[in-house]
């Protein structure tokens, strides 16, 4: 099981969306409630390389890889709008309250980004610790690994630089 989060319709929270995933006989079948990305990017993906996936493995591999993608760019999506809002803080000499507001619902995305991330890295290690993929399809899941690595120290980095406006917001007040 795993989780994948996709943007609200509002845009302005994640909806996390619980996935199943079941490998039987080299054939892979997943439950979920939700249309997601991920899955519609894969057959994208899949299609696009040319080549003929033998197994549920290489399919899963694929899947958990676009995953993880889709969850960078929704980090990255979110690092855009913490820098717009630095700006704003910059040039604002009586910030309001919503500036704070902003930070604070941004810190919060920015958790449920990380808890998704730690959620994949867990499935990952446990499903490279169980030697079920071998080969190109394990290697994959080793960079995999690696890629959320990123997404996490990212995720840490976009905590660092919110606390550091939400100090300047205080600051900014306690000054005028």
């Amino acid at each position: 099981n795993s989780n994948f989060l996709k943007l609200a319709p509002e845009a302005d929270h994640f909806i996390s969306n619980a996935v199943s995933f079941i490998l039987q006989d080299e054939i892979l079948f997943t439950y979920r409630d939700a249309d997601l990305n991920a899955f519609s990017d894969c057959v994208k993906k899949i299609k696009g390389t040319g080549r003929f996936f033998h197994s549920g493995k290489q399919i899963m591999a694929t899947l958990l890889e676009v995953g993880v993608d889709n969850d960078a760019d929704l980090l990255e999506g979110l690092a855009k709008q913490v820098a717009g809002l630095s700006k704003e803080l910059s040039f604002s000499s009586n910030p309001n309250e919503t500036i704070i507001l902003e930070i604070n619902r941004m810190q919060e995305l920015t958790m449920e980004l990380r808890q998704n991330a730690v959620d994949k890295q867990r499935v990952l290690s446990a499903i490279l610790k169980s030697r079920e993929f071998e080969g190109e399809d394990y290697e994959r899941l080793r960079i995999v690994i690696k890629d959320i690595n990123s997404l996490i120290d990212h995720t840490n980095f976009n905590f660092e630089r919110l606390e550091y406006l939400q100090n300047t917001f205080w600051f900014i007040c306690s000054s005028s």
